[in-house]
């Protein structure tokens, strides 16, 4: 049986997770390119919540509005606004989750977003909505 080095083991684990991630991100833009050609949302710009938390969910008629705390995020936002809005799933309350992650798919009547969360947990949040309006 081989012995393998620690230097070794971690160059070769650096190189996958490096090769892996690039692979992911480049497989994502393009899909998302093929999907929205030159029709991309007016939205997508602002849409940057990496690291914000979920302070309240709640309905307005049929938008669904999330408060966020962007502290330690990448924007200045702290209302993001799903327009005309349905929750597709929802593992959990959103209350004190952490937006990790997100995708954004045309649909017919707009846009289904993916939303992935972690609390305790990781959560799924799907909605589908016209659009997305945000207030500073």
């Amino acid at each position: 049986m081989k012995y393998m080095t620690k230097e070794w083991y971690e160059t070769i684990q650096e190189a996958y997770c490096k090769e892996t991630s690039e692979s992911a991100v480049n497989n994502y833009l393009n899909e998302y390119k093929k999907t929205f050609n030159d029709d991309e949302p007016v939205f997508i710009e602002k849409f940057c919540f990496h690291d914000c938390k979920v302070i309240s969910q709640h309905q307005k008629e049929r938008d669904v509005v999330l408060k966020i705390d962007n502290s330690i995020g990448f924007t200045s936002i702290k209302k993001v606004i799903f327009k005309n809005c349905s929750i597709l799933k929802q593992d959990a309350p959103l209350h004190d989750a952490w937006w990790l992650y997100d995708e954004i798919y045309k649909i017919e009547n707009g846009y289904e977003i993916h939303v992935l969360l972690l609390k305790k947990e990781l959560i799924d949040f799907i909605v589908s909505a016209t659009g997305v309006d945000y207030k500073n």
